[in-house]
Formats: C-alpha cells, structure tokens, sequence
C-alpha cells in the first residue's frame, strides 16, 4: 500500500513538473525581453544625452567657422 502512494505520489510530482516547467520558461523569457527591454532606454537615454552635449559644445564652434568665413562676391 505505501509503495502506490509513494508512486503516485511521484507521478502527482512529474505532473506538476511539467505544467510548471513551462510556466518557468515563460517567466524566465518575460524577464529576458524585460532586460533587453530596459537596455535599449538605457541606450537610448545615453546616446540622447550624447547628442545633446555634442550640439551645445559643436554650435558655438560652428557659429564661430561661420562667421569667421566671409565670400564676397563683386
């Protein structure tokens, strides 16, 4: 008699494996998009923030090539 428990009791525990299995699967996939996810903001923030600072250091210089060239034309 304990020996069908014992073995039911193990095929209750392959059964419940295999509905979880998957579910864990699904979760551990969620969380991989979810990283990739929350990289790509991250760069996507950081070359924002980089071609912020590019245009504020690179238009004075730009204003200062401009003004510095003067095409006269008689």
């Amino acid at each position: 008699m304990p020996l069908v428990l014992l073995v039911l009791l193990l095929l209750l525990l392959l059964v419940v494996l295999l509905l979880v299995a998957p579910l864990a699967l699904l979760v551990l996939l969620l969380l991989a998009v979810l990283v990739l996810l929350l990289l790509v903001l991250l760069l996507d923030l950081y070359l924002t923030t980089f071609m912020v600072v590019l245009q504020t250091v690179a238009k004075p210089r730009l204003r200062r090539l401009n003004t510095s060239v003067v095409i006269r034309v008689d």
